[in-house]
């Protein structure tokens, strides 16, 4: 029995983990925090079963500490009834139960799965509070028997920690068959610029607005989570920018199938977008739709790959031209899709972060025989 703890449902790198394994014969729990009250608080598929706290609670906000010992206090109480072999612990706030659990139950065994690291996402708030949480992260990091997280940049955060069992596990997405990219037509179709994430301050989508209002035959379509009703409210006050609601993952991927250009924009001076590994541009890969980004390592990858256009985030001229260059040369853009498609293909499938994840597993379980 596998026990996978995370903290925000529902989440596409989870829905990944659990479905890779089981696939492959293994009985997995997902004790999970409905923040929003949507969903049952049980739910059964085949060997896939979820149990929810459906707890309503704020997202990126520092009132969420308050609510954790509830959290923390459930999925204690499930895990004593479930007696899992494994536990999956998605980032700190899911570890904390984990490794409290383990000191009951020495046998099971921990799997830190870093998506995030909180220390970095608490630093621009206070800097004193980040060295905690880091030190907590490097605490738990070290307690645990397994170590996965999303990239090599993520990885270095936790270089300080006595890390066990470490493996890279990209945030790729599985292949949706049946999408196709958009092939533009300049006499039916206006240029889709499609968004599809968290709705926050820090993802580049007034820079996206101001470097689009004054171009032609263009359309901003925005989906995805509100962290900023603010930023809603700003974004749609131009004629040209559509925000379509929370989506599920299907049909964000259908919906950034439909584009013409995917960006991929963060705010470098918060420190950790320094080291973003974020899901959609794999899926612009995947889908065969190029990029533009200004994130240094992305950079790199759209560079190495040939599948998308570099931008500076606060210089919204660029970030203009880069769209102008796409829209005029619709052949260009093709171009870069297919190689973002064919890179996909060949190095950030998803089979091969589950052979990772499996080979992961099969060292843990060996360790208890």
């Amino acid at each position: 029995m596998i026990a996978f703890i995370i903290n925000v449902w529902p989440d596409p790198r989870v829905e990944k983990e659990v479905l890779s394994l089981t696939s492959h014969g293994f009985k997995v729990t997902i004790l999970a925090w409905d923040r929003e009250k949507a969903f049952d608080d049980f739910e059964s598929l085949g060997d896939r079963t979820i149990r929810r706290l459906r707890l309503r609670a704020p997202y990126n906000n520092l009132v969420i500490s308050s609510y954790y010992p509830l959290f923390w206090l459930w999925v204690l109480s499930k895990l004593l009834r479930m007696h899992p072999t494994v536990i999956h612990a998605d980032n700190l706030d899911s570890v904390v139960p984990a490794l409290f659990y383990r000191l009951l139950r020495p046998r099971t065994k921990v799997l830190f799965d870093v998506s995030d690291s909180y220390a970095m996402l608490v630093r621009p708030r206070s800097r004193i509070l980040s060295n905690v949480v880091l030190c907590l992260e490097l605490l738990a990091a070290s307690m645990s028997d397994a170590f996965t997280t999303v990239s090599s940049n993520q990885l270095a955060v936790f270089e300080a920690a006595k890390l066990k069992r470490v493996r890279i596990v990209m945030n790729t997405p599985l292949p949706m068959h049946g999408l196709k990219p958009r092939v533009q037509n300049k006499n039916q179709m206006k240029f889709r610029i499609v968004y599809a994430g968290i709705i926050i301050e820090d993802r580049g989508l007034l820079q996206l607005c101001e470097a689009t209002k004054e171009i032609d035959d263009i359309e901003l379509i925005v989906a995805g989570r509100v962290n900023s009703r603010k930023m809603v409210t700003k974004i749609t006050e131009f004629s040209h920018v559509k925000y379509v609601g929370q989506l599920s993952h299907e049909e964000a991927l259908k919906l950034q199938a439909s584009a013409d250009l995917i960006p991929v924009l963060y705010d470098l001076k918060t420190p950790i977008n320094r080291i973003a590994m974020p899901n959609k541009i794999f899926e612009a890969m995947m889908l065969g739709v190029p990029i533009i980004t200004n994130v240094t390592h992305l950079v790199d990858m759209v560079k190495d790959f040939q599948c998308g256009l570099a931008v500076d985030y606060d210089n919204i001229k660029t970030i203009k031209q880069a769209i102008l260059y796409l829209k005029s040369h619709p052949e260009i853009g093709l171009r870069m899709g297919l190689n973002g498609k064919r890179a996909f293909a060949l190095k950030f499938n998803w089979s091969r972060m589950e052979e990772r994840l499996l080979n992961l597993y099969d060292q843990l379980l060996s360790a208890n025989n």
